[in-house]
């Protein structure tokens, strides 16, 4: 936590990416969306709105926990969709 609270460029990194992933879950299809019921979308998209309307006063302890503890989980969701829907591909 220390480390990646005084490394400007990997927290930049970090919260440009949780923006990609809320703007990505505002675009999802709803039906995608239901292929994944566990992965909270909404609160994606919404935590992509206060990354972009509050950057100067993000939490960095909000955005560790977030990048540690919900990213991995969604990680987990979406690669395990994917496998499934290249398996019924084949």
């Amino acid at each position: 936590m220390e480390a990646f609270q005084r490394d400007e460029l990997v927290f930049d990194a970090v919260v440009r990416n949780l923006e990609i992933i809320g703007e990505a879950a505002k675009h999802l299809p709803r039906d995608v969306q239901e292929m994944m019921p566990e992965v909270e979308w909404s609160k994606a998209a919404a935590f992509r709105d206060v990354i972009v309307h509050g950057y100067f006063g993000l939490n960095v302890h909000i955005i560790w926990d977030v990048a540690r503890n919900k990213i991995p989980d969604i990680s987990r969701s979406v690669e395990k969709l994917l496998t499934t829907l290249r398996n019924d591909q084949t």
